[in-house]
């Protein structure tokens, strides 16, 4: 598997660096963002193969990054997990293309990882093999 972005959001430090520690350790490059405005604004310099969002957050949560995300076209197929503590919050992230509740088991992370990215990866050959459109 070569070596993919992810983009993790979360208010949480400790919940960052851990998950940066987990990818980073699986071979993943990562980054990270406090919040769904310093998403949005990393976003715009570098898309990522895969954004691991927390839910409740301040200034901009995790729905409304999804919302965000989805409503634009350069970042509407973006790969989205989505991870939180509060079951309300699951439901914000009913755009996500996967939902995790928190505290999260490792294995599960990865494996739903590599199940996202994978994915990814098969999206993104089956589009370079379509025949461009005729004028």
């Amino acid at each position: 598997m070569s070596i993919k972005r992810i983009l993790v959001v979360d208010d949480d430090p400790s919940t960052r660096f851990l998950l940066r520690l987990i990818f980073e350790g699986a071979g993943h490059r990562v980054t990270e963002a406090q919040h769904g405005v310093a998403a949005l604004i990393h976003i715009k310099d570098v898309l990522p193969d895969l954004i691991v969002t927390d839910m409740m957050m301040p200034v901009m949560d995790g729905g409304e990054l999804i919302e965000h995300l989805r409503a634009d076209p350069r970042t509407a197929e973006l790969l989205i997990l989505a991870v939180s503590a509060n079951p309300h919050a699951k439901r914000a992230a009913a755009e996500a293309d996967i939902v995790m509740g928190k505290p999260f088991d490792q294995s599960t992370l990865l494996d739903n990882v590599a199940s996202l990215l994978e994915r990814g990866s098969s999206r993104k050959a089956a589009a370079s093999r379509r025949p461009e459109p005729l004028n």
